[in-house]
């Protein structure tokens, strides 16, 4: 039961560290594209 419980914990957390990741990864992106948007602009 402990190992059970423990193995579902870390799918768990497996799962979380890669949604996060895949949110901070679009972050960057829409970032970097704003960001050249305003460079765009004042040139």
């Amino acid at each position: 039961m402990l190992g059970f419980s423990s193995f579902t914990y870390w799918k768990f957390a497996v799962f979380a560290i890669l949604l996060i990741s895949v949110l901070v990864f679009l972050m960057l992106i829409l970032f970097t594209e704003a960001l050249n948007r305003v460079i765009n602009a004042d040139s």
